[in-house]
């Protein structure tokens, strides 16, 4: 077992790092506070194999445990399932001291985060990550939401969990697509980090999979990258913490109009991303290549979908939150570990 700390002052936690039986979490949730009420957040099939063994954990030790399932996908994180669980936990009466257990991937991670973020103007959560998406970014940092309007995580709030309990053992169970869609994600740091990281992902990243031995390793150095930008700027004031947004702002709107996973549309947008820089003159060829074969190599889709209609997809983007008077702030890069913010209006972004 490994141990990481976010330090945000009286908002600081600690990122666990496991391999073996979920029973591990327990002794972490004792010492978070006295409460012995607590909801599992979750969906059938994560409940069922890594869920159902938590709650009789808990149960056997006294805890009042109840369990709210959502459903599979991005629908889930919505008003309407948001408002459900509000319901829940007054039919069930949680009060501020209750805490919340996010057991599941980015959906259930972000619906958990903004209900606790928002019921009774806050109480404690954790996140317990089944994919490698959330277990290397959005269980990480405090960023939560739900989609609104047919635009990702447009209402939403930053508040921090009390625990993250990462278990590569969970990543076992995920279908072999589900994987490799975190790789986009995972793909995003090694730009973001450097040549080291980069380099690494360049000759391994065929052969990550879930009994990949480097794997711990892997979802290590990812949250130690996300922990330092965000002890830098934890809720995005300073601008570097924009920076994690490499590839998000074409890869959410790719994902709303085409139902991509989300780490699959990360991909198609840092490819976009990467072409966009070298034709505004800022990549070199031969660094916007690499980046580009690093993409086609995980297996991730790296084209825009011919499906897409373009107008579509510039109003979007249009309506990303990262817009400010009329021009969308971009992740832009400059070179494998240099990337900065540049604010292009819709006319300087063609679709390429």
């Amino acid at each position: 077992m490994d141990r990481l700390q976010i330090g945000l002052g009286q908002n600081s936690y600690d990122i666990i790092l496991a391999s073996s039986a979920i029973s591990e979490i327990i002794p972490h949730i004792e010492n978070l506070h006295d409460t012995k009420k607590c909801c599992i957040v979750s969906q059938n099939n994560i409940f069922k194999y890594h869920g159902l063994e938590l709650f009789k954990i808990l149960k056997s030790l006294g805890y009042d445990v109840n369990i709210h399932i959502v459903p599979d996908g991005e629908k889930a994180k919505s008003i309407k399932y948001c408002r459900n669980l509000f319901d829940f936990l007054l039919a069930k009466n949680y009060d501020r001291h209750s805490l919340l257990i996010a057991l599941g991937g980015g959906v259930v991670g972000d619906l958990t985060g903004f209900v606790a973020a928002t019921y009774m103007r806050g109480i404690p959560y954790i996140q317990i990550p089944t994919t490698l998406l959330s277990a290397v970014d959005s269980s990480v940092g405090g960023k939560t939401g739900i989609n609104f309007g047919g635009i990702k995580n447009i209402v939403g709030a930053f508040y921090q969990p009390k625990l993250v309990f990462i278990n590569t053992e969970f990543l076992k169970t995920l279908p072999e697509a589900e994987f490799k869609a975190g790789l986009g994600e995972v793909i995003k740091y090694g730009i973001l980090d450097g040549k080291n990281f980069f380099n690494e992902l360049s000759e391994k990243v065929n052969i990550i999979n879930p009994t990949y031995e480097g794997l711990p390793a892997l979802i290590k150095s990812c949250c130690e990258i996300k922990a330092r930008i965000v002890e830098e700027d934890e809720k995005e004031l300073t601008g570097s913490r924009m920076l994690l947004n490499l590839g998000h702002t074409m890869g959410h709107s790719i994902e709303v109009l085409t139902g991509l996973r989300h780490g699959e549309a990360v991909g198609v947008g840092i490819v976009y991303v990467a072409k966009l820089s070298k034709n505004l003159g800022y990549l070199k060829k031969d660094e916007a290549k690499r980046i580009i074969d690093l993409i086609k190599k995980s297996g991730l889709p790296w084209e825009i979908p011919t499906c897409i209609n373009q107008q579509s997809l510039l109003e979007l983007i249009e309506k990303d939150k990262k817009q400010i008077r009329g021009k969308v702030n971009w992740v832009i890069l400059h070179g494998v570990g240099d990337v900065r913010i540049h604010s292009l209006a819709n006319s300087e972004i063609p679709i390429i």
